[in-house]
């Protein structure tokens, strides 16, 4: 908490002459923006009663962030108030949404911190998504028609030389007497 206050405070100095100046503390205490490890929405432990988030690894309770900014799939969102803190270990928990998926979910921390920031368990609700196909047109293959040419040749015609029958008639002598 103390860096917190020092960030914001400004302290007057007085210059020589008189003259004041205000002068605002900078570097020390300073908050980082942090996000929900995004692996563990999707992956986390199914506990159909409630959201619970874990940031791990601070070094004491006043430096655990008072809130977290959640924000789910049906467009809701909550601050959600730190429940718990033990071992160095942030916890908080919400029943809100638990018919929705949580998209992000957000916080500031102080700066140098080096833990995760994670989905611990909530409902395993399922996304569903909806793909319409584009409607398919079949077509029928074409018809096709292939015309075969057979080539005759013209039937051969054989001739024979003409046949020459030879008769040979042998006379025989009449008698006649």
């Amino acid at each position: 908490m103390f860096r917190r206050l020092l960030a914001l405070t400004a302290v007057l100095t007085v210059v020589t002459g008189g003259a004041l100046a205000l002068v605002l503390a900078t570097g020390a205490g300073a908050d980082t923006d942090i996000s929900v490890k995004q692996s563990t929405l999707t992956d986390h432990e199914c506990d159909s009663t409630e959201w619970h988030f874990v940031i791990n690894q601070i070094d004491q309770e006043s430096d655990a962030p008072a809130s977290i900014h959640v924000t789910w799939s049906n467009g809701q969102e909550e601050d959600v108030p730190l429940s718990a803190f033990t071992g160095g270990v942030a916890h908080y928990t919400t029943t809100s949404n638990l018919d929705s998926t949580v998209t992000n979910a957000t916080t500031s921390i102080y700066d140098g911190w080096d833990g995760q920031f994670n989905l611990s368990h909530g409902p395993c609700n399922e996304v569903t998504t909806t793909t319409t196909a584009p409607p398919t047109t079949t077509t029928q293959p074409e018809e096709t028609t292939t015309t075969t040419t057979a080539t005759t040749s013209p039937p051969t015609v054989v001739t024979s030389p003409p046949q020459t029958v030879t008769r040979v008639v042998t006379a025989q002598p009449s008698f006649t007497g």
